[in-house]
């Protein structure tokens, strides 16, 4: 039997084929289309690429770099464009279906074996749940997506009854035109808005999860979540719709950190690893999901002790000198900082700040106003925002602020201001960029400044 996405590209027969973008998803591409006979292929990107990046090839390959890199894309059968690589709208109207991404040829290929995942926050913890309660159930699953794999990547690891967990970021949602039989949407919150332009252009590409659906597909979808709310009725869903709010489904929901199956407990927050009710929520959406692939709410929850949260979420770093440090790295809206604090619960130290993309703070501001938070230290221009709006609100603050862009200096001030038995939180409600790479880099630097500053009495 032909493999169906080697079956999409026999349907389609592009001979000329522009990689736009050569990062990891960019040369997953490459190295799939070497398995076919000789086609005229150009590497564009904005940055260099070196002749070791683009390997051996039987391939008649040209690099496209630098400035121009988005010049005569017209003239091939198809640009396959990586998520992360913006186009004028001008240039996306001209290219038409000439334009595709794996995303899209992927969902082409295998719509009925997917699960897609997207949200503002949470798709990768749900994701990951999906795939344990999946695997743990003796379900055949691959992970895919924005969670570091590209699909093309696992396309040998798929079989005929094989189920596809793929988390889809809105830069990958935008341009589709085919759905995942099983569509998740969690939340829409302010992000990405230096990409899409506003909320609006974010929220229709997040949407479109469900919009290009089939009417024997499924959409599990927080209608409650007020982005969502504004904008779900544009949409008219040819899909099952299951309608979840922020206490759950109407099968399974939350009560007092309690999971309720028909009403009944089944399930306690301290029977497992993640915090917060916002984990719990994203348990029901997994277990949603994972109901219409054959396994049932109990075996689901019966599944969920034996899950271990993702790096950089909520992650536990550990207890030195007395003093216990979390690392929220990934918390880069206030929505998921507010998420955080209620998690945890008592917070003696809490960092702040990053790359000020415009995001409205106002929620979170009025929440640290309250006081009960001793200790707010604050970096980056987001940061600077957020304490300016503070000042501006109180003439004394409720608590202690510290503000630098030296994060050395800042943990030193952590660990010294943070009491024995107290806790410290980062969670900085801001993106990392300028400062790191991603929020996995500063995550990690976090976690290794804490244990070098506080090795001596590690307990």
């Amino acid at each position: 039997m032909i493999n169906p996405l080697v079956q999409v590209f026999q349907k389609h027969q592009p001979r000329k084929i522009c990689i736009l973008g050569f990062g990891r998803e960019g040369k997953s591409t490459l190295k799939f289309l070497n398995q076919f006979s000789p086609l005229d292929i150009c590497i564009a990107d904005k940055n260099p690429i070196s002749n070791e990046a683009c390997g051996s090839s039987k391939h008649s390959i040209t690099v496209q770099i630098g400035e121009n890199y988005l010049e005569n894309l017209d003239v091939f059968d198809w640009v396959i464009k990586s998520p992360g690589v913006l186009l004028p709208d001008a240039l996306e109207q001209l290219l038409g279906n000439h334009l595709t991404s794996q995303t899209s040829l992927f969902l082409e290929a295998y719509h009925q074996q997917i699960i897609g995942i997207t949200g503002t926050k949470g798709k990768s913890t749900t994701s990951r749940l999906i795939h344990h309660l999946l695997q743990n159930n003796g379900k055949k699953v691959v992970l895919a997506g924005n969670i570091g794999i590209p699909p093309f990547s696992i396309n040998d690891q798929i079989e005929s009854d094989s189920w596809i967990v793929y988390e889809l970021s809105a830069h990958q949602l935008k341009n589709i035109n085919q759905a995942p039989h099983v569509a998740v949407l969690l939340n829409i919150f302010p992000e990405h808005l230096d990409y899409f332009g506003d909320i609006h252009h974010y929220a229709e590409a997040k949407l479109n999860i469900g919009k290009w659906q089939n009417q024997d597909d499924i959409l599990i979808v927080n209608t409650e979540n007020n982005y969502i709310k504004e904008h779900i009725n544009k949409i008219a869903f040819k899909g099952n719709v299951v309608e979840m709010s922020p206490h759950g489904s109407s099968q399974i929901n939350i009560q007092d950190h309690t999971l309720l199956l028909y009403g009944k407990p089944c399930f306690e927050a301290l029977n497992w690893t993640l915090k917060g009710s916002h984990n719990l929520l994203n348990a029901i959406f997994a277990m949603e999901a994972v109901q219409s692939c054959g396994v049932k709410y109990q075996q689901s929850i019966e599944s969920l002790p034996s899950f271990h949260p993702l790096e950089h979420r909520l992650e536990y770093v550990g207890c030195f000198q007395g003093k216990h440090f979390y690392n929220d790295s990934i918390a880069t809206v206030p929505e998921a900082t507010l998420a955080a604090i209620e998690a945890i619960g008592k917070i003696d130290t809490l960092i702040l700040g990053g790359k000020d993309r415009g995001i409205d703070y106002s929620a979170l501001i009025e929440k640290i106003l309250k006081g009960e938070i001793p200790h707010i230290l604050f970096t980056g221009f987001a940061g600077d925002r957020m304490l300016k709006m503070m000042q501006e609100k109180e003439i004394i603050l409720p608590f202690e602020s510290y503000y630098s862009n030296n994060w050395e200096e800042l943990l030193q001030k952590a660990v010294t201001v943070t009491p024995e038995n107290g806790t410290c939180l980062l969670s900085p409600a801001a993106a990392s960029y300028g400062q790191f790479r991603d929020f996995e880099e500063r995550g990690t630097f976090y976690k290794e400044r804490i244990k070098r500053l506080l090795s001596k009495s590690l307990v």
